[in-house]
C-alpha cells in the first residue's frame, strides 16, 4: 500500500498550515543561526578592552626626578601645573640640635623627624604652586593612616640641608625652580610611606620611611 504524508492526505487548508508552518520553523532556525553567526562575527572584529587600572603616584627617592600635573583648584584659585621634582635628599632623626644655641629638640614618645629638600622646577605655562610638597600625609605598613602638620622648631639645616623651608619659598614662573625642605613628625613605629598630594587630594608622589632608632 502506498504510504502519503501527513501534509498530502489533509484538506487544502491543513495542506496550507502544515507547510506554512514548516516553513516558518525552517526560517526561525535560520533567522538564529544568522543571527548568531553575526554576532560572533562582530565579536571577533571589535577589539577587546581590558580593564584599565589608575596609575598610582611614584615613590621618590633621594636624587630621583619625577614628573607630575597638579590638578586645579577652584576654592584656592590655583591653575593646573606641571613640574619636575627631585627629592635632592632625606635627613631623619630623634633629636635635632641647634647648631647656634646647641639646644637639643626630641621627637615625641614614637615619632622621628624627616627632612626633605626638594628642588621643584615648573614645567608649565601659569606659575607653579608648591604648596602640595609641603605637607603629607601617612601611611603605615599595617594600614594605619595619619595626618600630619608642618613641623615647628626645628631647622633642616641642622641636618645638614641647606635650602630655606618649603612654605617660604616663592612660587616659580615658567621656566624657573626653587629649592626648599619640608620638615615633618613622622611615627617611628613601623615602616610606611608619605603620600604627598594636590589641593584636590590627587596623589603626586611617595616617600618611604623608616624606623630610626
Amino acid at each position: 500500500m502506498r504510504k502519503y504524508s501527513a501534509c498530502s492526505v489533509r484538506p487544502t487548508h491543513w495542506i496550507l498550515a502544515c507547510c506554512v508552518t514548516i516553513a516558518v520553523l525552517a526560517g526561525c532556525g535560520s533567522n538564529e543561526k544568522g543571527s548568531e553567526w553575526q554576532r560572533q562575527q562582530q565579536e571577533a572584529q571589535s577589539p577587546q578592552e581590558s580593564p584599565q587600572e589608575s596609575p598610582s603616584a611614584p615613590t621618590l627617592t633621594p636624587g630621583k626626578t619625577i614628573s607630575v600635573v597638579m590638578s586645579a583648584s577652584a576654592l584656592f584659585d590655583v591653575p593646573e601645573g606641571t613640574a619636575d621634582v627631585t627629592l635632592a635628599s632625606m635627613r631623619t632623626a630623634t633629636s635635632v640640635t641647634d647648631s647656634d644655641t646647641g639646644a637639643s629638640t626630641t621627637a615625641d614618645p614614637g615619632e622621628q623627624f624627616v627632612c626633605l629638600e626638594f628642588k621643584i622646577k615648573n614645567t608649565g605655562s601659569t606659575e607653579l604652586d608648591t604648596y602640595p610638597f609641603s605637607q603629607a600625609d601617612w601611611i603605615g605598613e599595617d594600614g594605619e593612616a595619619k595626618n600630619l602638620d608642618i613641623t615647628l622648631g626645628i631647622e633642616c639645616e641642622d641636618l645638614g640641608q641647606r635650602a630655606d623651608d618649603l612654605v617660604n619659598a616663592p612660587d616659580p614662573q615658567p621656566g624657573q625652580f626653587v629649592r626648599g625642605t619640608t620638615a615633618l613628625s613622622v611615627p617611628n613605629t613601623q615602616p610606611g610611606r608619605l603620600e604627598f598630594s594636590d589641593r584636590e587630594g590627587v596623589p603626586l608622589a611617595y616617600v618611604e620611611t623608616q624606623r630610626t632608632r
